[in-house]
């Protein structure tokens, strides 16, 4: 009983994060993890491992800036994380 507790308690807490990353972004523009994790007021720890969900299910999608500065890698919404982003929560 206490071990499902647990991985309900787990399983919440990544949607929430994610949820909260989805509602951060803005269509069309690119962000960055360090930037999202201050906007959300989240520890890095939680924003990169789902910001990688995110990518895996296909709500975002990222790619590495070139130029002088150091590689920073950005994160951009698609059509089916807008698509999520605009979804209502059903009590």
């Amino acid at each position: 009983m206490i071990l499902r507790r647990l991985k309900n308690r787990a399983a919440y807490r990544r949607a929430e994060a994610d949820f909260k990353l989805l509602r951060a972004f803005r269509p069309g523009e690119k962000h960055y993890g360090y930037d999202l994790s201050r906007a959300i007021g989240m520890r890095s720890g939680r924003v990169y491992p789902s910001l990688a969900r995110l990518e895996r299910r296909g709500s975002i999608t990222s790619g590495w800036d070139d130029g002088p500065e150091p590689r920073r890698r950005h994160y951009v919404l698609t059509a089916q994380g807008v698509d999520e982003n605009t979804m209502k929560v059903i009590p």
